[in-house]
């Protein structure tokens, strides 16, 4: 039981990490973070960030680099929903204008105790399926 409460906080605090890391990866690509970690209900958004005139919302994704299953596939599509529902109520609150809306992924990889971001899917996924 505690190798599995463990395993649980590391996973936390790799999570933790990695967004920290994407949050720098993006700043440097030009993007102002306008939140981390927003919560609304029971959703959570790791990254709202900006450039020009899109507002991006990024799940990043830690994983190892012997993870079985590739970061991208990680956000199934009932974690989008949760993410569209998140967005949605971010947009209404903070009144954005007029701006192109996107769905990110910033994939970061765990090898031993380095860590680095190995992508950033632009677009990763939208409302209607893509």
């Amino acid at each position: 039981m505690a190798c599995g409460i463990e395993k649980k906080r590391k996973a936390r605090r790799d999570g933790a990490v990695g967004e920290a890391l994407a949050a720098e990866y993006l700043r440097k690509k030009g993007y102002e973070v306008l939140e981390a970690n927003y919560h609304h209900v029971h959703r959570e958004i790791d990254l709202i960030v900006q450039k020009d005139d899109c507002v991006a919302f990024v799940e990043v994704k830690t994983r190892s680099s012997d993870a079985i299953l590739e970061a991208p596939l990680a956000v199934g599509r009932r974690k989008q929903m949760f993410l569209f529902s998140a967005a949605s109520r971010f947009l209404a609150q903070k009144r954005v204008g007029d701006c192109e809306v996107r769905f990110d992924i910033v994939w970061v990889e765990t090898e031993g105790a380095d860590m680095h971001v190995v992508s950033h899917i632009e677009g990763a996924f939208t409302p209607f399926g893509g």
